[in-house]
């Protein structure tokens, strides 16, 4: 259990918040997080990784935003080395922006952010 307690702390920091389970196989596998109404972000267990289950979940996202807000741009701030997620954010259009050193610190490990918007598209 105390390896999930960083996750559990992320999870319940302060702000306004959306969450959405992923399911593969009738199963939860993760989840799908819309923070703030402009940022997403995603728990994947890692038996899961690399199966397309992350850009199935991100499109989806993407789409309920622009169907249900009029946020302007949608944005991720991801772990930069985190590359297999920043490959999906680019294929679905996002761009990165700006980068901040030491921004979480999770389980005593301090981690980077990469900043991607996604804009609006124009109808």
């Amino acid at each position: 259990m105390e390896d999930i307690k960083p996750l559990f702390q992320h999870l319940m920091r302060p702000g306004p918040r959306q969450y959405f389970v992923i399911e593969c196989h009738g199963s939860a596998v993760g989840t799908c997080e819309i923070h703030e109404g402009t940022e997403i972000g995603f728990i994947l267990h890692s038996d899961h990784w690399r199966k397309g289950i992350t850009s199935e979940a991100a499109f989806a996202m993407i789409q309920h935003m622009w169907d249900s807000t009029d946020v302007p741009p949608i944005t991720a701030d991801i772990d930069p080395c985190n590359t297999a997620l920043a490959g999906i954010l680019t294929h679905l259009g996002f761009r990165q922006t700006s980068f901040t050193e030491r921004r979480f610190c999770l389980a005593a490990k301090w981690s980077d952010s990469a900043h991607f918007p996604l804009d609006r598209p124009y109808d």
